[in-house]
């Protein structure tokens, strides 16, 4: 028997023999990486059969070879002691690549497929709708998971779609399980407690203009230009949200913004242009990044011993963004949302959304 167990990221399989037989039998066949396969396998799941599959490069995470077995205890034998039925033997296994795909017969082979993404909080009444291609795509979600559908193989745009969608959201959605044309995939890895920040945009309509044009563009660019928007977009998710503290969220951001800015040392020149900014805000940032990289300071020392620096050379007299007070952790705050809300709004623009207008400042600061 084998059970799939994507939740907690393990495949769990049954064998109608002694433990100790099973890995004998495996350290013969391998007795250095640890690495196995499971073939013909029949799995009864809920939304279908799965017959003569095959499951490679899985990590042994139970038992070694050389542990002892407990059915070589003549009390364990006669007394019953172990709860599980004796003579089968239970093996975890971890999948060496996270994500797994296997045939299911009677899954639908109409065109149509879906997929399932966790740590959703693109909660809207009515239901996203937005479009790849010539497909609408509809978006369906509570406060944890988030369906796609579409009539089209969706798995092909599973990563991009994950991407345009954790930006939306101000955190990272995790990729569950997704199928089209009787190919299931599921992803092994474990849910986090990750929780994102909530709908980035305004209007639900520039939502959803933001995700098809997000998607079309990772489409329709190769090389280091698609290089460059993967990376700038996963690392602004990275410091969207999560429980790392403050000056790593900003790290994230200033990673991000070298790989948005390309050069090889941020300027106010050239920030001005990227993020539409203005001289001081440019300054703030490079001030900012230098006493929080070089310097090791906290984020909000780093913010005011900028913003000193630059009032006192008369190139900036207020701060680019609001606060309610002048404590160091509430302006580092307001500014990690006003970064954010600089960086997202730079991508949207970049892949052809006019005038994005983003709601963070509004809704943390």
């Amino acid at each position: 028997m084998v059970r799939l167990q994507p939740d907690d990221g393990h495949i769990i399989a049954q064998f109608p023999m002694d433990a100790m037989k099973v890995m004998d039998f495996a350290a013969r066949r391998n007795t250095t990486t640890r690495v196995y396969g499971l073939t013909n396998l029949n799995i009864d799941l809920p939304l279908g059969r799965v017959r003569n599959a095959s499951l490679k490069k899985l990590l042994l995470t139970t038992l070694a070879p050389g542990t002892m077995s407990i059915y070589d205890s003549t009390l364990v034998r006669s007394l019953s002691l172990y709860p599980k039925e004796i003579g089968l033997t239970t093996l975890t296994f971890k999948p060496q690549q996270s994500i797994v795909a296997l045939p299911v017969a009677d899954l639908p082979n109409d065109g149509e497929s879906e997929l399932v993404f966790l740590d959703n909080k693109l909660t809207t009444t009515p239901h996203l709708h937005s479009r790849i291609g010539r497909s609408s795509v509809s978006l369906t979600g509570d406060q944890h998971i988030l369906i796609v559908r579409a009539k089209r193989n969706l798995l092909l745009d599973r990563d991009r779609l994950r991407r345009a969608l954790s930006l939306a959201q101000g955190g990272r959605l995790l990729f569950r399980a997704g199928y089209c044309r009787r190919r299931l995939e599921l992803n092994f890895v474990k849910a986090g407690s990750i929780r994102p920040l909530g709908i980035a945009f305004e209007a639900l309509d520039q939502c959803s203009e933001f995700i098809e044009k997000y998607v079309a563009h990772e489409r329709s660019v190769s090389g280091n230009e698609l290089n460059k928007l993967i990376m700038a977009a996963e690392y602004v998710v990275d410091g969207a949200a999560g429980t790392a503290p403050l000056e790593n969220k900003a790290i994230s951001f200033f990673t991000a913004l070298e790989i948005l800015d390309g050069s090889r040392t941020l300027s106010h020149n050239t920030l001005t242009t990227t993020l539409g900014i203005s001289r001081g805000a440019a300054d703030l940032l490079i001030g900012v990044r230098n006493r929080l990289v070089h310097q090791g300071r906290l984020l909000g020392v780093a913010i005011e011993e900028t913003r000193a620096d630059l009032a006192a050379k008369g190139r900036m007299t207020a701060l680019p963004f609001s606060v309610r007070s002048s404590e160091p952790h509430v302006v580092a705050s307001s500014f990690r949302f006003w970064f954010l809300e600089l960086l997202i709004a730079t991508i949207a623009r970049s892949v052809g959304v006019a005038n994005p207008k983003l709601v963070y400042q509004k809704n943390f600061s």
